[in-house]
């Protein structure tokens, strides 16, 4: 039996239902591939998120392959229809298989644990006792008429405390399900996308609920009718669909005591070198029975990274677009892991100077954290992107075949450990260094010996790095100062100009130039921010905002998140943003303020200027590096610099349509680096 199992996801369920399941069948002899996207033809299975399929071109290339669908959902009618048409569901538990009964008689019952350490619990008597949930909110709100009661009925005799992992950014914080804080205090605590090295979960789960005393597991779905629902759906076998070949009966218990799949003689690892018959195939290749699942990107033609031409195209440089991505052309073919094919281009990007990008493959400490998540999460998810428009692989698996590391700060959790651990594989390492001084918690912020520690750890990887970037001059000197000495380049980051750049969309996807300031209107300045840190500025902003009562010359909004306890009488406070919306706003204010210190490269910064707003700026950190020429500097008087601000404004403008700060520009810097490390040079 031959399993593929793809997704183009990075998300907790992703991790049990493709990377773990793919490391289980392959620990267990079945002949099972992570991210195979296009050899179909060669399976007998395959098994996609039900949020995230591609059944319809499987069964286009292979007829007689059978579709699995984990974690099926019912939010969305292309989800339900996907469900029907699947062979088999993949549910986490007897509540979710009686939801989809409606649906799909073919539901095995696979109980979704991610691969992760065990850790030693030592219980002890204390108060107050912690309850500890890990999930999501629905669940949290389905138990209010069963574990809720029994938590409030426990609270009433012992202190209690109900701590619930979940992504509380995301979905909003639970309470229609959660305990009268009354009985039993509630800690929300945000789930983070960073995984604990070795494992495929979050490090919440080792520095949160490993601290729990007792753990509970809500499972229970809000069904209309259950009874009746449940009926109507049943079967009269208990047994659920088995996965022992495409033939077999979809009725038919499988033998295997675990559940799994089914077995075969045959053992191929998930993620070894590809050969050139199965271009595609990832392995590790590390000898290991227990494999490591490799998730690789969607099939795409290798793209010029500066000006968007496919690497199999021919003719003359093309432009571009400021608002679409590229679309692959007509006569592009599919990425695979051979050479790219060299292609004549004035542009000097590697793809059409004929460089092999397609053959690197890069390691990268990221798992994307969608919705507004800080200016970190926003270069690195661009630049992942980039860097997979041009054919580069780019994988999160750590145990699997890459090779070359770039590794990005401390993400995920990674330490000096972690960092030999590639070196001694003799994996050249490209370390892109981020400042502390105003990122992480208070203990990475904290300063040991006259560096902060954040920092310092990362000066600790510097004997197993090959190259390391720096994203400005100022992030450089900050850690020559705390003793580093090595090979390296200034990188300063770049935006997604797909998404910030002088354009605006109208009616039926028509564009057009952004409006601008036009001498008589009231001025608009916008404020961008994700951290409520005081190091961005805010004791300017609360001493400014007393100043505007009564102003009609000048409107300011704040666009993200402020301290506790902050109100603004006379700004404007929004947000924060996804980035789509985020551009849409800053596209209709004419100024950016950005009085934020200690920057190292400011994202926000770089996004307002692509969008046409001259930024008033404090000279700190790197914020004159990237700003001097397009803004103007803030010397302690808000009113003198917009007025400069006022008088140069065209000037301005014009200037910040060609500056470099654009993923375009900053995307194939980083891939010479790359791919300078990964041939030793």
């Amino acid at each position: 039996m031959r399993v593929v199992l793809n997704t183009r996801r990075d998300d907790a369920g992703t991790r049990v239902c493709i990377d773990g399941l793919g490391e289980r069948l392959c620990g267990h002899g079945v002949d099972a591939t992570v991210g195979d996207w296009d050899n179909y033809d060669r399976y007998d299975f395959a098994i996609f998120m039900g949020y995230d399929d591609d059944a319809e071109r499987a069964r286009a290339q292979n007829p007689r392959i059978r579709i699995i669908l984990a974690d099926p959902k019912q939010s969305r009618p292309e989800w339900i229809r996907a469900a029907r048409k699947a062979d088999v569901l993949l549910v986490s538990s007897v509540e979710q298989r009686d939801a989809f009964y409606r649906l799909n008689r073919n539901i095995f019952v696979y109980f979704m644990f991610p691969p992760m350490r065990a850790v030693a619990r030592r219980h002890v008597q204390k108060d107050p006792l912690v309850v500890g949930y890990h999930g999501n909110r629905i669940h949290l709100e389905a138990m209010a008429d069963s574990v809720r009661p029994a938590l409030e009925e426990l609270g009433r005799g012992r202190p209690v405390e109900l701590w619930a992992l979940y992504n509380v950014e995301a979905v909003g914080r639970a309470t229609l399900g959660v305990p009268d804080e009354r009985l039993v205090r509630v800690r929300h605590v945000q789930w983070t996308p960073e995984r604990e090295p070795g494992t495929q979960v979050s490090r919440r789960f080792y520095d949160t609920l490993a601290q729990a005393d007792i753990g509970i597991v809500p499972s229970e779905l809000p069904i209309r009718a259950r009874q009746e629902g449940t009926l109507a759906g049943s079967i009269r076998s208990r047994s659920s669909a088995s996965l022992s070949s495409p033939t077999s009966s979809p009725r038919r218990r499988s033998s295997s005591p675990t559940g799994r799949a089914g077995s075969s003689r045959r053992r191929r690892t998930v993620g070894s070198r590809p050969s050139s018959s199965s271009p595609d195939r990832r392995s590790c290749g590390n000898g290991s029975r227990a494999g490591c699942a490799t998730v690789s990107t969607p099939p795409t033609t290798p793209r010029c990274l500066r000006c968007s031409r496919s690497s199999s195209s021919r003719g003359s440089r093309v432009g571009r677009s400021p608002r679409r991505r590229p679309r692959t052309t007509s006569g592009g073919s599919i990425a695979t892991r051979g050479r790219a094919e060299p292609v004549a281009c004035a542009c000097g990007s590697p793809v059409c100077s004929g460089a092999s990008v397609a053959d690197v493959r890069v390691f990268l400490n990221f798992s994307e954290q969608r919705g507004p998540y800080g200016g970190a999460n926003s270069f690195v998810r661009t630049l992942r992107r980039a860097l997979e428009r041009a054919g580069v692989t780019v994988t999160t698996h750590a145990r699997g075949r890459f090779d070359v590391a770039l590794l990005n700060a401390l993400t995920n959790g990674i330490n000096v450990d972690f960092v030999r651990g590639i070196a001694e594989r003799r994996i050249p390492i490209v370390h892109r260094k981020v400042g502390y001084r105003v990122s992480g918690s208070p203990e990475m912020r904290a300063v040991v010996d006259g560096v902060v520690r954040g920092d310092a750890l990362q000066l600790a990887f510097t004997p197993y790095l090959t190259h390391s970037i720096f994203q400005s001059e100022y992030s450089r000197d900050v850690f020559a100062a705390g003793g580093f000495a090595g090979p390296a380049t200034v990188i300063h980051n770049g935006v997604d100009e797909d998404v910030f750049n002088m354009v605006e969309r109208t009616w039926f996807g028509r564009t057009r130039p952004r409006r601008l300031w036009d001498g008589a209107e009231p001025t608009r300045v916008v404020v961008s921010t994700w951290s409520a840190d005081e190091n961005k500025g805010f004791a300017d902003y609360r001493e400014l905002d007393a100043q505007l009562g009564g102003r009609d010359d000048v409107e300011i909004t704040l666009v993200g998140r402020v301290p506790e306890g902050t109100s603004f009488s006379h700004i404007r406070h929004v947000g924060p943003f996804p980035v789509t919306k985020l551009a849409r706003v800053l596209k209709r204010n004419h100024v950016l303020l950005h009085l934020s210190r200690y920057e190292t490269c400011s994202n926000s910064l770089l996004e307002g200027m692509n969008c046409g707003l001259p930024p008033i700026y404090v000279d700190s950190g790197s914020n004159a590096e990237l700003a001097a020429g397009y803004g103007v500097e803030y010397r302690g008087h808000f009113d003198a610099a917009l007025e400069d601000v006022r008088a140069r404004y065209a000037t301005l403008v014009e200037r910040l349509q060609t500056n470099p700060f654009r993923i375009s520009e900053v995307a194939p810097r980083y891939l010479e680096v790359l791919e300078r490390a990964a041939a030793g040079r």
